[in-house]
């Protein structure tokens, strides 16, 4: 709404995969915290908005066993829960940010201890929307440290 995006009754991956550049959803990678074998990877790195449904492997594999779980069971990984779950790991440090806060302690120690984020830190100086808790507690900078710019949805 912020935004303008236009309102509709139902969201779909459609109008989600449009939040892949302007939250870098795309440049976040992730590893297992305990098993450093299983490789790294970046759940929403191939999210093409030209295919917003097929282009990732483990939300197809979640839709086709979502409507067909006798003949596509097979389809439900153990590699693409983990991919999945992964996602919204992503999407939580795309929102809130990658630093603990007295906002998300808890959150924060939760996703620690299951995944380690990989992501070059220089590409989201700013992001999130909590900003963090130095700037907030120094007195020195207001609590956004940079301009609010609305982002233009591409039709």
């Amino acid at each position: 709404k912020a935004n303008g995006y236009p309102p509709k009754d139902r969201l779909n991956t459609t109008d989600y995969v449009k939040l892949r550049d302007p939250m870098l959803l795309d440049s976040f990678s992730l590893a297992l915290t305990s098993y450093p074998e299983f490789p790294s990877f970046a759940p929403l790195k191939d999210w093409d908005p030209k295919r917003p449904t097929q282009s990732l492997a483990w939300y197809q594999a979640y839709n086709a066993t979502k409507h067909n779980r006798e003949e596509r069971l097979d389809a439900a990984t153990l590699e693409r829960a983990i991919h999945a779950v992964g996602a919204t790991v992503v999407m939580f440090y795309a929102q809130f940010g990658w630093r603990p806060t007295l906002h998300w302690n808890e959150s924060y120690a939760l996703i620690k201890s299951v995944f380690t984020e990989q992501f070059d830190t220089n590409n989201h100086p700013h992001s999130g929307y909590i900003p963090d808790e130095t700037i907030l507690n120094s007195g020195l900078a207001s609590p956004w440290g940079w301009k609010l710019v609305d982002y233009p949805f591409p039709s």
